[in-house]
């Protein structure tokens, strides 16, 4: 669901105050986030949350767009569909890529 659906329906400053957040897991132990800002999003709220998990939490950030799965998932999916184009074009056997 967009994260600009889940703030319909209340208050007109909500959205000014609403965009997500994705902490990579374990965020104990992950640096990284993905903030991800909605169209009526206050700039300045998003400053000052991209600045107080930058110097306060420590944490690596990226802005990511509002869609489904996060920038890690996206990623992830290109390299496991990249690894099955490889062996489907016979460029690398399973045999070799095993060893690697």
């Amino acid at each position: 669901m967009p994260w600009e659906k889940i703030a319909e329906g209340f208050s007109d400053e909500f959205p000014l105050a609403w965009f997500g957040t994705h902490f990579f897991n374990p965020p104990r132990y992950m640096r990284l986030l993905e903030i991800i800002p909605t169209p009526e999003a206050d700039q300045a709220a998003i400053d000052a949350v991209s600045h107080f998990c930058d110097v306060r939490l420590g944490k690596a950030w990226s802005f990511a767009k509002d869609t489904p799965n996060f920038i890690g998932n996206r990623i992830g999916t290109f390299s496991v569909l990249n690894r099955h184009a490889f062996d489907a074009g016979g460029w690398i056997s399973p045999s070799k890529m095993s060893m690697r």
